[in-house]
């Protein structure tokens, strides 16, 4: 069951409406011999093959890079950790 959405949340949905996709196929798709005449007058897909791919890889090259700025973050923060638990122990002493 869909719960209608906060007043907020529906509000930023419909202030920002989605980007239409811009048609970059140069000429059509010819279609399947096999189909039917129904098929043959359908609309070829707006996806291909080469663009999933390219967008797999966009996604594989971003994951990589939050995946190092994580590691990144991790350490310094277990360098800051150590260097409080340094403090803490000064301020003891």
């Amino acid at each position: 069951m869909f719960n209608e959405p906060y007043q907020s949340f529906l509000n930023l949905l419909t202030s920002h409406p989605p980007t239409p996709l811009t048609n970059i196929r140069k000429k059509p798709v010819p279609p399947h011999q096999s189909g039917s005449a129904a098929e043959a007058d359908a609309e070829p897909p707006e996806f291909s093959v080469v663009m999933e791919k390219d967008e797999a890889d966009r996604l594989e090259v971003a994951l990589k890079a939050i995946v190092a700025e994580t590691d990144t973050m991790r350490s310094i923060l277990i360098s800051r950790e150590r260097e409080l638990d340094l403090l803490k122990k000064q301020m003891e002493d």
